[in-house]
């Protein structure tokens, strides 16, 4: 059986580092970019789920999360972000993710993100 991939999208270098150790830990394929990056690696390869950090900048992050659930309608899109409202969860969950975990993020819950959403054997 092959491991789910993961991506996480972040203009912050350690929080990409930090994640893919988590991950890769877990037993989980992980590639990591810069949002400027993240368009070109999606179009190259297959991914089943996609860590987005809308502390990216905000306009771009939001257009970024927008195109992913129109283009790559079926990956599953967890948002991380260090904004604590409600209204704006709610936003981020109505334009196609599938969770918001709130920063700093706990490794444990991003394994349970990922678990939680990779439930399905990949072939």
């Amino acid at each position: 059986m092959v491991k789910p991939c993961v991506l996480i999208v972040s203009d912050v270098k350690n929080l990409r580092i930090s994640m893919a150790s988590i991950l890769e830990y877990a037993g989980y394929r992980v590639e990591s970019t810069a949002l400027n990056n993240a368009t070109a690696l999606l179009h190259d390869k297959q991914f089943h789920l996609l860590f987005l950090d809308l502390r990216t900048p905000y306009h771009e992050g939001m257009k970024f999360l927008s195109f992913v659930r129109y283009r790559y309608a079926s990956m599953n899109i967890v948002v991380i972000s260090s904004i604590d409202n409600l209204n704006f969860r709610a936003k981020v969950l109505r334009n196609g993710a599938k969770d918001y975990l709130l920063k700093p993020v706990d490794p444990g819950e991003i394994i349970q993100a990922c678990n939680a959403l990779l439930t399905m054997p990949f072939q």
